[in-house]
């Protein structure tokens, strides 16, 4: 009798102590939303701007027809009242505005600019658009871009537009020692330059390659600017690894940082590739390019 007291009490205390991390657990959670909920609604977003006007003021990129530089402007700025922003185009100049192809390189890069550039013509064959290649006036040489343009082919618009990056007393701290100040260059190109480059008011939708973005096949593919329009795809990527540690140190800390100093939430696509069921960074890589 003692025996099956003692065994009934100790399954109860079981169920008790289960039952009570439950309830600790599930309160623990509503506590937790809830203030994140208050907090985003009390929340006063940062304005961007005043994070990075003052890097922004060494960035300039450069007219290829008048030869006039400008200053980027921030995000909410105007930039500088073009009308139409002008282009000298090489070979012909575009038919379509849908789409444009962007390119930022180096002279040091020209061989595998030449083959990503052929490889582009070929596939694109069917329904060429419109190359533009960024640079910081390594590639003004007229040489240069009469052989790129011959690389694409006649049928393919080529523009080239110069830029110039802040000096190095505007450099922010950097995270890790390996990287080139190029690296962060391009990574600041990319962000916030590019999208605020008159250029892409003349476009829809543009796509980012690099010199040695290679796309291999041996037929034409389909115009993906058209495949994008007809589906109503504004972003496209290709998740194709995981992310060394190394290479994103502290990214995750500052993307949360962010979110909370401007008041925003992930989105349900950010939530399924980005974080993993115990909220850490997956480190889950995509290419844009």
């Amino acid at each position: 009798m003692f025996r099956r007291v003692h065994h009934k009490t100790g399954k109860r205390y079981r169920s008790s102590c289960i039952f009570s991390c439950f309830i600790i657990a599930c309160s623990t959670i509503i506590i937790q939303l809830t203030f994140e909920h208050v907090k985003y609604l009390k929340c006063v977003p940062i304005n961007p701007d005043d994070e990075i006007i003052d890097r922004q003021n060494d960035w300039k990129y450069q007219n290829s027809i008048t030869g006039t530089w400008y200053r980027w402007k921030t995000t909410d700025e105007k930039q500088n009242d073009h009308i139409e922003w002008r282009v000298n185009w090489l070979n012909v100049a575009p038919t379509s505005y849908l789409g444009v192809i962007v390119y930022l390189t180096t002279r040091d890069e020209l061989n595998s600019l030449h083959t990503s550039l052929a490889q582009l013509s070929h596939l694109l064959s069917n329904n060429p658009r419109p190359v533009v290649i960024f640079h910081e006036g390594d590639l003004n040489d007229t040489y240069i871009q009469k052989s790129l343009a011959k690389t694409l082919g006649d049928r393919t618009p080529l523009g080239f537009e110069c830029i110039q990056f802040s000096n190095s007393s505007h450099q922010t701290r950097f995270i890790h020692r390996r990287w080139s100040h190029k690296y962060f260059h391009m990574c600041r190109f990319f962000t916030i330059m590019l999208p605020n480059h008159p250029l892409l008011t003349l476009f829809s939708l543009y796509w980012r390659l690099d010199s040695h973005s290679y796309i291999f096949g041996s037929k034409p593919i389909e115009d993906p600017f058209e495949i994008m329009q007809e589906r109503q795809i504004q972003y496209a990527f290709i998740m194709v690894n995981e992310e060394a540690d190394h290479y994103a140190t502290g990214l995750f800390e500052l993307f949360n940082e962010f979110l909370n100093e401007h008041c925003l939430k992930l989105s349900p696509s950010v939530r399924q590739t980005q974080i993993t069921w115990f909220g850490r960074y997956s480190l889950a890589m995509f290419f844009t390019n």
